[in-house]
């Protein structure tokens, strides 16, 4: 497994914090600042619930924090020395289920965060300095998996894990 650094959101500085949703089929889309919901294409909708949220949202900016988030000190020194600052809410939503050992399946924008929101938690339930195979990403390119070996190389480099991209 490798990880990689993933670009700065639109609008976003490189090394920027992002954060996104784990939005469901079912899950309707955040209000915008109109307390309207958009769908994926642009298209506005007036929202059903009255007093609707009005603040503006984004996929790439939560309210959380990686304090909130119980972390190891090694893999903290990693988020920080990656210049994460905040978790995406993508991460934010998925780290809990992770960490308990439930599957999760999330669908998010590009640069929401997806690589560390499934690479945190597998570094945080290997013990430092372990050296045999004790996870397994796959990829769909030969290209994310060096993306993705290299972020979590990275997120891990304070944990004495090796990562490799095979």
């Amino acid at each position: 497994m490798a990880p990689s650094r993933e670009s700065a959101a639109p609008g976003l500085a490189p090394g920027s914090t992002r954060s996104c949703e784990v939005p469901c089929a079912a899950r309707p889309a955040p209000p915008t600042r109109a307390g309207r919901h958009e769908s994926e294409h642009g298209v506005e909708n007036p929202t059903d619930v009255p007093g609707a949220d009005v603040r503006p949202v984004s996929d790439y900016v939560s309210e959380a924090t990686f304090d909130d988030l119980n972390l190891s000190e090694p893999v903290r020194q990693g988020i920080a020395e990656r210049g994460y600052t905040r978790p995406t809410p993508v991460q934010s939503a998925s780290f809990g289920p992770i960490l308990a050992g439930k599957d999760v399946i999330v669908r998010s924008k590009t640069g929401t965060g997806k690589t560390a929101a499934f690479g945190i938690p597998i570094l945080e339930k290997i013990p430092s300095a372990r050296r045999r195979p004790s996870a397994l990403v796959m990829c769909p390119t030969r290209e994310l998996a060096l993306q993705v070996a290299d972020e979590l190389a990275a997120l891990a480099k304070h944990k004495d894990l090796s990562v490799v991209a095979v």
